[in-house]
């Protein structure tokens, strides 16, 4: 998928792996940032198979941050796969193995959420 970023650069997507790179062709096809999914499929022989992806981990270079890019790569992966969420915050940070997410990550979380991209399981009668 192609798409023109916020600063008018031209960025490639690709997914691989579970994985979906972001490059910008107009330097030269460089590699921008990533955002690496948890990939799970739900359902049995009696129900259809759902694949759900959560956002794990993220990096987008310094340069090319806040120029959208992370959220056309949410926006892919739902293409690719019937659902895309992100983990509850549990606010704990380091001294725990619950999900804590940066200050960027929460930002990209909840910008998501709050455009419909994604929606809080938290919040969603389907998940209960």
């Amino acid at each position: 998928m192609r798409f023109k970023d916020k600063k008018n650069r031209t960025i490639q997507l690709e997914e691989s792996d579970g994985i979906i790179k972001a490059y910008c062709i107009d330097d030269g096809g460089v590699c921008v940032g990533f955002i690496q999914f948890y990939v799970l499929c739900s359902g049995d022989e009696y129900t259809k198979e759902t694949i759900i992806a959560c956002p794990e981990t993220a990096n987008i270079s310094e340069k090319y941050q806040k120029s959208g890019i992370a959220t056309q790569i949410i926006k892919y992966a739902k293409t690719i796969y019937d659902d895309v969420y992100f983990s509850p915050d549990m606010g704990y940070g380091r001294k725990s193995n619950q999900i804590h997410y940066s200050d960027a990550g929460l930002s990209l979380k909840n910008s998501c959420e709050r455009k419909g991209i994604t929606r809080n399981i938290w919040l969603d009668e389907d998940y209960d």
